[in-house]
């Protein structure tokens, strides 16, 4: 009986937990914008390189760059289950078809790689990867 009690305890756990998670993804993507919205917002905005952090800080701008790259890119070893599932939807998809969890999913995967330097979350990996995906396409 007190197995039992245990194993009904966290199963009910693990429902809040996966539950809790789904909304946070929900609030996260509540307006999925297109693939078409997101690349058209990446064009307009201008994204920075590390070439244009300071001189004193490029380093940890390139070395924040490439960790964050190893995780999104679906060909590295250490890229992301979410991340690969996004390029994966992301090479079939049409302009039409709207962003899938998948993609904010890889976004909150490779966050704390981009954080580790200021320059870089701010300038590049936050318009590319977290402004784009929540604006709405403004027709001119």
């Amino acid at each position: 009986m007190k197995y039992a009690a245990i194993l009904f305890l966290t199963v009910i756990s693990l429902l809040y937990t996966f539950q809790n998670t789904k909304n946070q993804h929900r609030i996260l993507s509540e307006y999925q914008p297109t693939i078409f919205d997101w690349q058209y917002c990446i064009e307009r905005i201008m994204l920075k390189t590390c070439d244009q952090d300071d001189p004193q800080d490029r380093q940890y701008c390139y070395s924040a760059a490439s960790k964050t790259s190893q995780c999104y890119s679906e060909t590295s070893q250490q890229a992301s289950t979410s991340c690969v599932h996004w390029w994966i939807y992301f090479e079939s998809s049409q302009g039409k078809d709207t962003l899938p969890d998948s993609f904010y999913q890889c976004a909150e995967d490779c966050t704390q790689y981009a954080k580790e330097n200021s320059f870089y979350f701010s300038q590049t990996f936050q318009p590319m990867w977290i402004t784009c995906s929540q604006q709405q396409r403004k027709e001119n």
